[in-house]
């Protein structure tokens, strides 16, 4: 799929860095060694008392540096903090924006503007976990020899509405490749289609040997129905609106191109306290599809029954 290896990797397992340590103890201690070396100093060839700061943990001077010392740690953590600002990783908003500059990319506007409504409406632009997934790819667009992380870049360049892309090689230069759309069941207009098509076709768009189709994903559709019971007293409707909203949201991530719906992940995201049983009536097995189509849940059913003692 793409040729850099550091394409791959799931940014979101990286642990962030840690710039500058953050220690109120070591610095309150090194900052009172500092106040008694200097006051040391400060009493020779003169009438002034000893000082032993340990001793006074009530003392103004003590106080002071302890105060002093907490807003050091503030201003340290910030310092770290604003590391992260310049790192693909950990990058939001316009971070990002400005760090993608470098990559030749620009976030996608999604729905545009309207300033003609009352108040007017702001656009709706591509997130920050999906921009920093293309950015990771953006590479591979300007390989010799275009990858699979290349074709993505350009789809994903041209056609803000498609969601995924899914390659398919059938051999002798021929490449499917396969849209996917932000719609609720995948699937993209024809206009999508021939947009992606004339990207694709232009010389600079893929390898001269490449023989590409460029078709929309087939949605195939299946329904989640469940029967659970829970105890008398809580309420039916909040449980049953806990668990449609878990089962949306799993729905959403198993609706991938030639993806796979395991039973068991509806059952562990349609089970929630108090349930006291969950039987998955539909789908009654797991669902595969092809490689050129993407699941999708056409509906939710919930039905949530007290148990009668």
């Amino acid at each position: 799929m793409t040729r850099f290896p550091f394409a791959a990797l799931d940014l979101s397992l990286l642990p962030a860095p840690q710039v500058l340590p953050v220690d109120y103890e070591q610095i309150r201690a090194d900052r009172l060694a500092d106040f008694q070396a200097r006051w040391a100093t400060a009493r020779q060839g003169t009438d002034l008392p000893t000082y032993d700061v340990a001793l006074s943990e009530a003392d103004p001077a003590v106080l002071l540096q302890e105060e002093d010392s907490y807003r050091e740690m503030l201003d340290t953590q910030s310092i770290n903090d604003a590391t992260l600002a310049v790192m693909w990783a950990f990058a939001q908003k316009s971070d990002l924006d400005q760090l993608a500059v470098l990559v030749g990319l620009r976030r996608l506007t999604l729905v545009a503007a309207d300033p003609t409504t009352t108040p007017p409406t702001a656009a709706v632009t591509e997130s920050d976990a999906d921009f920093r997934a293309r950015g990771r790819l953006a590479l591979d667009a300007t390989a010799i020899g275009l990858t699979g992380g290349g074709y993505i870049t350009i789809v994903k360049q041209v056609a803000p509405e498609v969601r995924a892309v899914g390659l398919i090689k059938r051999g002798g230069g021929q490449i499917d490749v396969i849209l996917l759309g932000r719609g609720p069941d995948g699937s993209v207009t024809d206009d999508v289609v021939a947009r992606v098509s004339a990207a694709l076709l232009a010389d600079e768009g893929s390898q001269l040997t490449d023989i590409v189709s460029v078709r929309s994903a087939t949605p195939v559709p299946y329904d989640v129905v469940i029967n659970a019971t829970i105890p008398p007293g809580p309420s039916a409707g909040t449980v049953q609106t806990q668990s449609t909203t878990n089962l949306a949201v799993v729905a959403a991530a198993l609706q991938v191109i030639g993806g796979v719906v395991p039973t068991d992940a509806l059952i562990a995201a349609g089970r929630v306290p108090p349930m006291t049983k969950l039987t998955l009536v539909s789908p009654p097995v797991d669902i595969a599809v092809a490689a050129d189509a993407a699941p999708y849940a056409r509906t939710i059913t919930v039905n949530v029954q007290p148990v009668v003692s």
